[in-house]
């Protein structure tokens, strides 16, 4: 089954699987997959261990949002803004990340292969032990306070130190 919701910056709340969609909700282990969450605004919510995966999170507003050991499996997260958002051990695997900003966020231990991360802003990012293989990282954005996996170069994977 397939919901789409569309949400505006409006004071609207939306109820998915008995999760309300709205900043700061709490829907820990939640199932979410597939679902249509473009533009949704979850600043602060805590989606950890959640079932993301295959779902549009496009231009969602996400910061500071915890999804540790979330399943993102495929999701659409192109344009959205997850500053200092919690990812560590979150699974990206595949995961459609165009010019998303993940600046000063949290992707310890993340699987982040084969995630398209063109043009993602990640100044700031802990990378650490984060699994990269086949990540597309062209015009990815870091700075020097960026920390990636030993022995990975992110110049050679096609990202631009801006500092």
């Amino acid at each position: 089954m397939l919901v789409a919701i569309t949400l505006f910056a409006c004071s609207c709340a939306k109820t998915i699987n008995g999760c309300k969609i709205v900043p700061a909700t709490q829907c820990v282990g939640i199932d979410l997959r597939k679902v249509g969450l473009s533009r949704a605004s979850l600043g602060e919510a805590n989606l950890s261990k959640a079932n993301l995966s295959e779902t549009n999170l496009r231009g969602a507003y996400l910061p500071e949002a915890n999804l540790s050991g979330a399943n993102l499996t495929g999701a659409r997260l192109s344009l959205a803004f997850l500053y200092e958002a919690e990812l560590s051990g979150a699974n990206l695997l595949g995961a459609f990340m165009y010019r998303t900003d993940l600046s000063y966020a949290n992707l310890r231990n993340a699987n982040l292969s084969y995630a398209n991360l063109n043009g993602a802003l990640l100044v700031g990012a802990d990378l650490k032990s984060a699994d990269l293989t086949g990540a597309d990282l062209k015009e990815a954005k870091y700075n020097s306070y960026t920390k990636w996996p030993e022995d990975f170069d992110p110049e050679a994977a096609g990202a631009e130190q801006v500092d």
